[in-house]
């Protein structure tokens, strides 16, 4: 489920849903349902820098640096690229 708006998120979204009935005597009924880890994107990147692990938190300029990269979609499962 995508939402119809564009939101900017960083990531998944929580949502909660709440429905309000009142009854002509007074009486009221609330019901909240939460819907976890709504997506706002059908694919999300993860990229990992070799050099922010530790207490250097650095890349070198004079050194080969290797960034892995990784597509999944909504439920984290990995996305092929070019799909």
């Amino acid at each position: 489920m995508i939402p119809e708006k564009e939101i900017n998120a960083p990531g998944m979204l929580n949502a909660v849903f709440t429905a309000k009935a009142s009854e002509p005597g007074g009486d009221e009924s609330i019901t909240q349902n939460d819907l976890i880890n709504m997506p706002p994107y059908p694919v999300f990147v993860g990229i990992n820098l070799p050099g922010l692990k530790g207490k250097s938190r650095m890349l070198f300029t004079d050194a080969e640096n290797e960034v892995k990269l990784v597509t999944l979609d909504e439920k984290g499962k990995p996305v092929r690229s070019g799909s």
